[in-house]
């Protein structure tokens, strides 16, 4: 008889000994990545860019940063990072809030490696008016040989839903903001949208976006055409997705659950939709998710469109 069995304990690698025998070194703690934390905080809030810059490990590092797109996407060096923070640090004031380190948002990558991830602030002030940005974040530390302190081997930072508002000034001798922009207001620029497209019209679609500060990223759109920011180009691209015979739009209903309100002259309204496309006697189903940031704008009567994504599922 011969009965073998892994027992509980399972199968473990065992730690070889090095640096002449010494064993290695402890976990990164969380009071190390609370001083990288506030080493980064103080440099940014300081206007630092060579500081912050100086924050991030020389080799095998990336930063994905907050207002960086696509097309900023190989940040691996100090000259593309110390480029980033001249951009992002160019505001006259910024306050960054971070939460606390706990052993809950941060995650052991080995000896020399922790990850810190969750959801941060930053209060922009530029030319007197402050924007709000609310972000989700993941600081990968490295603990490097000769260095006092935790390195940024990789930093990714991603705007959340909420996005970018503009923290609103009591204006007008005193008197509060606007209320926010209410369910009907929205439903009835959703209506506005439908009625437009369903008559084919180009015309009328297009003057529903408004006329400055505007992004569409059509249905059919590719990254080639991801510059339709202006009335031409809006006007271009119903040109052609209105060019069929009949189309169907069937929108969701507008609830307090599909739309976000984003300062008191902004929501953004997302959902899925679904197009009945028919030309030339074929009719094809498109099923797409949608975002729709709405703007109130003195002197419009009705909400104009400022930002429309759409995404075939």
């Amino acid at each position: 008889t011969h009965n073998s069995g892994i027992t509980p304990q399972g199968v473990t690698v065992v730690a070889k000994k090095r640096f002449g025998g010494a064993p290695p070194p402890p976990p990164i703690s969380v009071e190390e990545v609370a001083a990288a934390r506030d080493a980064w905080i103080n440099s940014v809030q300081q206007l630092d860019v060579d500081a912050t810059t100086l924050l991030y490990d020389t080799e095998n590092v990336r930063l994905l940063g907050t207002v960086d797109t696509e097309d900023n996407k190989l940040r691996n060096n100090h000259a593309l990072i110390h480029e980033y923070f001249t951009h992002f640090l160019s505001n006259d004031k910024i306050v960054a809030k971070f939460p606390e380190v706990t052993e809950d948002n941060i995650i052991q990558l080995g000896p020399n490696h922790v990850i810190f991830s969750d959801y941060y602030t930053f209060e922009l002030t530029k030319h007197g008016k402050t924007r709000m940005a609310k972000a989700k974040f993941s600081y990968v530390y490295r603990r490097k040989t000769g260095h006092q302190g935790l390195l940024i081997a990789t930093h990714n930072s991603g705007i959340t839903p909420q996005g970018v508002t503009v923290v609103a000034k009591k204006r007008f001798g005193g008197a509060p903001p606007p209320p926010p922009i209410s369910v009907e207001e929205v439903a009835a620029a959703r209506d506005a949208w439908i009625n437009s497209v369903q008559q084919l019209d180009v015309d009328a679609t297009t003057l529903l976006y408004d006329t400055e500060n505007v992004r569409l990223l059509g249905t059919v759109d590719t990254e080639d055409n991801k510059l339709r920011n202006n009335h031409a180009l809006i006007h271009e691209y119903f040109t052609h997705f209105l060019s069929n015979d009949k189309i169907v739009a069937k929108f969701p209903e507008v609830t307090e659950d599909n739309i976000i309100q984003l300062g008191p002259n902004h929501v953004i309204f997302s959902d899925y939709y679904t197009f009945e496309l028919t030309k030339h006697g074929k009719t094809r189903m498109a099923k797409a998710k949608f975002s729709y940031v709405y703007r109130r704008k003195t002197g419009h009567q009705g909400l104009l469109i400022a930002t429309h994504n759409s995404g075939i599922t």
